[in-house]
């Protein structure tokens, strides 16, 4: 009796953290498309601002690297 009486409380514990991991997986999901909506809400509302902050970004990239690439010293770069 008491092996039976065993057997039936490991078996419940084991469905009980199956049933709580399989609800965590849920409530993660919903969290992950919760964030991503509220991603693509702020993007939509903000989407000039974010348009000229990244035009802006890539305009310094640019100036940069043509700064850089003009002070090179052709002569000294070797070729391999």
């Amino acid at each position: 009796m008491y092996e039976k009486l065993l057997k039936l409380q490991v078996s419940a514990k084991i469905k009980k953290d199956q049933f709580l991991h399989e609800e965590r997986g849920e409530v993660n999901m919903i969290a992950i498309i919760m964030i991503i909506a509220v991603v693509i809400v702020l993007a939509v509302v903000f989407k000039d601002q974010l348009k000229k902050l990244i035009e802006e970004l890539f305009g310094k990239i640019q100036g940069k690297a043509d700064s850089a690439m003009s002070q090179m010293d052709p002569s000294s770069v070797t070729p391999k």
